[in-house]
């Protein structure tokens, strides 16, 4: 980050990244919550107490991740039989208690309600309390997956036809439930070196092949036909695998401020009347 290494409890650091989104008119965020009494969960207590504080705060929803269960152990490969079941009410009950009751002006609705997001291979059961989605590749295998969370259309890949699938590349083209995710790249080659992970992909690395520019195009179309309603973009800080829209240092580009400029750019260009 331009701002050097930081700690996501940090108050200061805090209201900067917001001002920063803030400055680019970004509506709301999506934060990623890992479950109770992890990292994830303080830190975002954190920042919306912080959020709170301000004259102008940010919305916010939360998507849930794939952290515990039996069926998402599973699904990962994980360890089903040690892991404890995903238990949907009790998270549901965790985030109005925590994040919407002492928030309700600043999580973000939608279709009327509070919106949650959960990524694959969760498989949420219906709750009248929220509007819920789950984001993933939206295999034809997948049908409760209803949002595209990466949409690529060229790139590399591990050979690996399981993670990477024929319907990736095509599916991905498209806008799906109202749904739209433009990202600047993709690029996980150091967990998988690491192995942290035991397959890769790599996404306009250096960004020459105009993937974040092509996608924004594509979504700004699609809003502007009013076929979505929310561009999702992928991600803020997310440096493990190299999505970073915040102002960063980078190897393959001079200018920090490269991508988080684009991005103002096509934000600009999403707001202007078609």
């Amino acid at each position: 980050p331009v701002i050097g290494k930081y700690s996501s409890y940090n108050e200061t650091v805090i209201n900067w990244q917001i001002d920063k989104i803030q400055e680019l008119d970004i509506d709301f965020l999506f934060l990623s919550w890992w479950g109770e009494n992890t990292f994830e969960d303080h830190a975002i207590k954190k920042l919306l107490q912080v959020n709170n504080q301000r004259t102008n705060p940010i919305n916010f929803t939360i998507l849930i991740e794939p952290y515990t269960g039996d069926r998402l152990a599973i699904a990962q490969s994980r360890d089903p039989v040690n892991e404890n079941p995903f238990n949907y009410t009790q998270a549901h009950k965790y985030i109005q208690k925590n994040f919407i009751d002492p928030y309700p002006d600043q999580y973000q609705n939608y279709h009327e309600k509070p919106l949650l997001v959960y990524f694959n291979p969760a498989q949420p059961p219906p709750d009248p309390r929220y509007e819920i989605h789950v984001t993933g590749d939206c295999s034809p295998d997948e049908p409760w997956e209803d949002w595209l969370w990466m949409l690529c259309d060229y790139g590399a890949t591990s050979d690996n036809s399981t993670i990477h699938p024929p319907w990736f590349t095509s599916e991905n083209q498209r806008a799906k439930n109202g749904y739209c995710s433009v990202l600047p790249r993709f690029d996980d080659w150091l967990l998988y070196q690491n192995q942290f992970r035991n397959v890769w992909h790599r996404f306009d690395v250096n960004y020459t092949q105009g993937l974040y520019d092509r996608q924004w195009l594509f979504a700004i179309q699609e809003a502007h036909a009013g076929n979505i309603d929310i561009i999702g973009l992928f991600g803020w800080n997310e440096y493990q695998e190299r999505t970073q829209i915040e102002p960063h240092n980078d190897p393959y580009q001079p200018d920090p401020y490269y991508i988080y400029e684009k991005t103002r750019h096509y934000i600009k260009m999403l707001r202007q009347t078609p």
